[in-house]
C-alpha cells in the first residue's frame, strides 16, 4: 500500500467573481469560484439579486410568501383552505415553470385546484381544450 491519497482530476477554470485563474474539480456545477472570498462574494451578490428582482422559479415563490404570507392563511376559490401559491400570469414561450416577480400574478389555491388549473392551462396550450 502507498502513502499516495487519490485526488481528484481537475482542470484549469476561471473565477466568476475576479476572474483569477485557479485549478477546480471537473463537475461544472461544483464549483465557480477560486477560493472562499470570492465563494463568499458571489452569495452575497445572489441575495442581492433575489431581493432586487427574481432570478428563479423557488426565488418568485420566495418572494410572495416573504410578501403574501404563506398560502395556508387563505382559502382557496373553491372555499376549501389553500396549500399554495399557484402562478396564474401571463406565459413566457417556452416556459418549463412560468414564474415571475410580480406578485399579483399567484393566487392561493388548494393543492386539488392547482393541479387542474396547472393541467388545463397545458392543455389549453396544446389546443386539446
Amino acid at each position: 500500500m502507498t502513502d499516495a491519497t487519490y485526488r481528484r482530476p481537475q482542470i484549469a477554470k476561471v473565477c466568476v467573481i475576479c476572474k483569477a485563474d485557479y485549478l477546480g474539480p471537473r463537475n461544472e456545477k461544483a464549483s465557480r469560484t477560486c477560493g472562499r472570498s470570492c465563494s463568499t462574494a458571489l452569495r452575497a451578490w445572489a441575495v442581492l439579486v433575489a431581493k432586487d428582482g427574481v432570478s428563479s422559479y423557488s426565488g418568485a415563490h420566495h418572494k410572495v410568501r416573504k410578501r403574501r404570507g404563506p398560502a395556508k392563511h387563505r382559502a382557496c376559490a373553491c372555499g376549501r383552505p389553500a396549500r399554495e401559491w399557484a402562478y396564474v400570469g401571463p406565459l413566457q414561450p417556452g416556459a418549463s415553470h412560468p414564474y415571475s416577480s410580480d406578485v399579483s400574478h399567484y393566487q392561493a389555491m388548494c393543492k386539488m385546484c392547482h393541479n387542474y388549473y396547472d393541467w388545463a392551462r397545458v392543455l389549453r396550450d396544446k389546443g386539446v381544450i
